[in-house]
């Protein structure tokens, strides 16, 4: 990955600066908990957009190069970056789908879940 790749990824990350306690005062109104999903959802898109783009260069490397390290190097990347894909879709799905209104729903216990999914995304893609 390139300069600009790195670059756009931690951009990606660095924008969305919320704590768990923002976190869960943007659950409580559902238009809030909307907001939070379509800002995951963009970060998906962006992490997932630089993954195209990785699985690109990978497909067009000759076979021979696929094989060797460049092409090993370039498929940790590639899967290090669906993982982050796949934590940023699976906080998601816990804003569109865990919250509750219930007396004994534990909202810090959702957003904990929820920046531990952004957490572990940012560790995977940063890592490449």
């Amino acid at each position: 990955m390139n300069n600009a790749g790195r670059k756009a990824l931690k951009k990606i990350f660095d924008d969305f600066t919320m704590d768990e306690e923002a976190i869960v005062e943007a659950g409580i109104p559902r238009l809030s908990r909307s907001t939070l999903a379509g800002t995951l959802s963009d970060m998906s898109s962006g992490v997932q957009a630089i993954l195209d783009e990785e699985q690109e260069k990978f497909d067009n490397m000759p076979e021979g190069l696929q094989g060797g390290s460049k092409g090993d190097e370039l498929q940790e990347k590639i899967d290090s970056l669906q993982s982050a894909v796949d934590k940023l879709e699976e906080a998601q799905s816990k804003v569109d789908n865990d919250w509750s209104d219930d007396a004994d729903f534990d909202a810090e216990d959702w957003a904990g879940n929820i920046k531990s999914d952004i957490d572990e995304a940012e560790e995977a893609a940063t890592s490449v």
